[in-house]
């Protein structure tokens, strides 16, 4: 995370995507999303390293709580 933060500047907004999304959801679906995470990285490195290599790059996804919870 701190490489991507230093790179914002240092690379061309054309070369790199970065963003996020926050969204309240249901936690009981996390053991899903984390597959379907694991699914769609590797399909990206798939689609992304078939072909002429002329580049490296690096995905970075996080699924992470923010929400603090209280203890009772």
């Amino acid at each position: 995370l701190a490489e991507s933060a230093e790179l914002i500047d240092a690379v061309p907004i054309q070369l790199r995507d970065i963003s996020s999304i926050t969204m309240a959801i249901d936690a009981k679906k996390i053991p899903e999303a984390k597959k379907r995470i694991r699914d769609f990285r590797r399909s990206m490195s798939e689609f992304l390293e078939s072909g002429r290599k002329e580049e490296v790059y690096r995905i970075n996804i996080q699924l992470v709580p923010v929400t603090r919870k209280r203890d009772s």
